[in-house]
């Protein structure tokens, strides 16, 4: 009897040290369906930010847009780190320049990638951010 109400206890102490664990860590899987979602809202996110970019930039402005979305949107991250690589191409030269911008807010301009890799942020580049950086869900900030 000793050895069941120890044996029971012991994995009384081991759940709720896994819950505990479990609630503090931010990075539970999403379903399929949540993460595709995610993904959905940082592409539209992401060519709302790059239209506006290219509108206030005179030497891009007849570039198309090629995103290419947040490679770090996983089942663990559906919020990414918070940035997405697009490309401008110019159609009737071919040439393409890379620019950086924000999956989740419209306040955070566009910037060309050469000027984003001098920022601090760009360490975060590629690295699931916590939600206290970048928010989950992702708000939509595209009209």
């Amino acid at each position: 009897m000793k050895k069941i109400v120890t044996m029971f206890a012991l994995m009384i102490a081991v759940f709720a040290s896994t819950l505990f664990m479990v609630g503090c860590d931010e990075r539970t899987l999403v379903s399929p369906a949540t993460l595709e979602e995610q993904k959905v809202i940082a592409r539209d996110n992401l060519m709302f930010n790059a239209k506006a970019f290219r509108a206030n930039d005179p030497r891009v402005a007849n570039f198309q847009i090629v995103p290419n979305g947040d490679s770090s949107q996983l089942p663990e991250c559906p919020q990414g780190d918070g940035w997405g690589t697009l490309t401008l191409v110019d159609m009737s030269n071919n040439r393409s320049v890379k620019i950086k911008c924000p999956t989740y807010s419209a306040a955070t301009a566009c910037m060309y990638d050469e000027e984003f890799q001098k920022k601090s942020y760009a360490a975060d580049d590629g690295r699931c951010q916590p939600t206290t950086k970048v928010p989950y869900p992702l708000p939509k900030v595209a009209t």
